[in-house]
């Protein structure tokens, strides 16, 4: 890592350690700048704004997730609630310590800002977890046909995030993600028997278009 990258790195970490503390609407740039011991014009030169920073924690926080979760895929069972499982609670303790700056953040649905989960500058990270949901699909499911396999990715994939956006708002000792996580183990053990159903995949490719129609299941151009 290169000197700038460094900085940049330590920039990142002291302005998610106070958006945790105080809430990303309650910090402006500025503060941000003193925060971290530099001019305004010293911070804007590594982030441009706030979105640009959450962004970059998007990014981050991805990359450390994707990493670990493809190696724990080498050798993990091919059983699509053990793995999904393990994923979730992955994702608890990745970003226990950030639930207050997220909690603003995971039910914006307004993809118009950067900083909503859906916004169009953060679809690219998205379609990497989306593709590594695909993978999880294909070792668990033994799925082939790629429509099909992109359709459960995508649904995995939404369905984890359900659960990280519930856990995010839950409280302590009563968390209505860590309930639905419970939950959702026995729709994944049902899932396999549902494939074998005749006709199963048209229900998929019919749940898929609503949520095109209703935005979650989002295509751009670029």
């Amino acid at each position: 890592m290169s000197k700038g990258q460094r900085s940049k790195q330590d920039i990142f970490n002291k302005a998610v350690t106070l958006f945790s503390s105080k809430g990303i609407e309650e910090v402006t740039m500025r503060e941000l700048a003193r925060y971290c011991d530099l001019s305004p014009g010293a911070f804007y030169y590594h982030f441009k704004n706030k979105e640009d920073l959450i962004l970059y924690f998007y990014q981050n926080s991805l990359e450390g997730h994707l990493s670990r979760g493809e190696e724990y895929l080498i050798t993990a069972p091919k059983n699509l609630s053990t793995v999904m499982n393990w994923i979730c609670q992955d994702r608890f303790v990745e970003l226990a310590d950030h639930k207050s700056m997220l909690r603003p953040l995971v039910f914006s649905f307004d993809s118009t800002s950067a900083l909503s989960p859906w916004a169009k500058e953060s679809y690219k990270i998205r379609n990497s977890s989306v593709a590594f949901f695909c993978k999880v699909a294909g070792h668990c499911l033994n799925i082939k046909n790629k429509q099909t396999l992109e359709i459960l990715g995508r649904g995995l994939w939404l369905h984890h995030l359900a659960i990280v956006a519930l856990w995010t708002v839950g409280k302590k000792g009563n968390n209505q993600g860590e309930i639905f996580l419970n939950e959702s183990k026995k729709v994944w053990k049902w899932l396999p028997a549902f494939l074998k159903i005749p006709g199963s995949k048209n229900i998929l490719v019919k749940i898929s278009n609503s949520l095109k129609r209703i935005g979650l299941w989002e295509e751009y151009e670029f």
